[in-house]
C-alpha cells in the first residue's frame, strides 16, 4: 500500500472517530493500533453494553465480501485479545461514500449480525419459547 493510501485510510479513520465523538454521546470512539495478522480492525466504537470493531474503507470501488470477511476475522482477534465475551462484540464495516460527508458514509455488516445486535441491545435472549 502507498503512503498517499495509508494516509487517505488514516484520515478517514479519523474522521470516523471525530463523527462518532461529535455525535453520539454515548458512544466512544478510538483508532486501534495495527497488528499485521492479528490486526484487530481500524476503529472500535463502545457503546454501554458492547463494541463494534470497526473496518474503516475509503476506496474508489465496494468490495464487499472481502471487506465483511475481513471484519469477521478483525473481530475475533479483538474477542480473543481482550477476553471478551463473543456476543457482546460485533463487526462492522464503514465504507467512505464519494462526494459525501463523513455521516453519509456506508455502515455494513451481514443481516444475521445485525438481528444479533439487536436483539442484544433490546435485552432479548432470542429465546421465544
Amino acid at each position: 500500500m502507498s503512503s498517499a493510501n495509508k494516509a487517505k485510510g488514516s484520515r478517514f479513520e479519523n474522521d470516523i472517530v471525530e463523527y462518532i465523538r461529535d455525535n453520539a454521546p454515548l458512544l466512544r470512539a478510538e483508532r486501534l493500533a495495527r497488528a499485521g495478522s492479528l490486526d484487530e480492525g481500524d476503529v472500535a466504537i463502545t457503546f454501554p453494553r458492547g463494541v463494534l470493531v470497526t473496518e474503516a474503507k475509503n476506496h474508489k470501488s465496494l468490495a464487499l465480501a472481502d471487506w465483511v470477511k475481513q471484519s469477521l476475522t478483525e473481530m475475533v482477534n479483538y474477542v480473543t485479545k481482550r477476553k471478551l465475551p463473543p456476543d457482546s462484540v460485533f463487526p462492522l464495516v464503514v465504507a467512505k461514500r464519494r462526494n459525501h460527508s463523513i455521516g453519509r458514509s456506508y455502515a455494513i455488516m451481514e443481516l444475521h449480525m445485525l438481528v444479533e445486535l439487536v436483539e442484544y441491545l433490546s435485552g432479548d435472549d432470542g429465546d421465544d419459547g
